[in-house]
C-alpha cells in the first residue's frame, strides 16, 4: 500500500450501481473512508457536477470520441 499507509484518505461518491460493489471493495482494501452521496443531490457536490457539464459541453459534444481508451486519452492530450 505504500503512500496510502501514511495519510488519511477519503472519497465521496454517488451510488452508481454499475460499479458500486467493486469501488466499495477497492476502497475497503485500501482503507479509504467512503462517503456516499444520496441520489439526485447535485448541490452536495456542485463543483464536480459543474466540471462534468463543462467537460461535456467543451469536449465531448464537439468531438467524435473513440471507443478505445488509448485513442480517447490521445485525443484528450491533443485537445488541452
Amino acid at each position: 500500500m505504500g503512500a496510502l499507509d501514511s495519510g488519511c484518505w477519503r472519497s465521496r461518491s454517488t451510488a452508481a450501481s454499475e460499479f458500486k460493489a467493486t469501488f466499495e471493495a477497492a476502497c475497503a482494501e485500501l482503507r479509504i473512508q467512503l462517503f456516499m452521496l444520496p441520489p439526485r443531490s447535485p448541490r452536495l457536490n456542485g463543483h464536480v457536477e459543474r466540471a462534468y457539464r463543462t467537460h461535456q459541453e467543451e469536449f465531448y459534444d464537439l468531438y467524435d470520441i473513440p471507443e478505445r481508451l488509448g485513442d480517447h486519452s490521445a485525443l484528450l492530450q491533443r485537445s488541452f
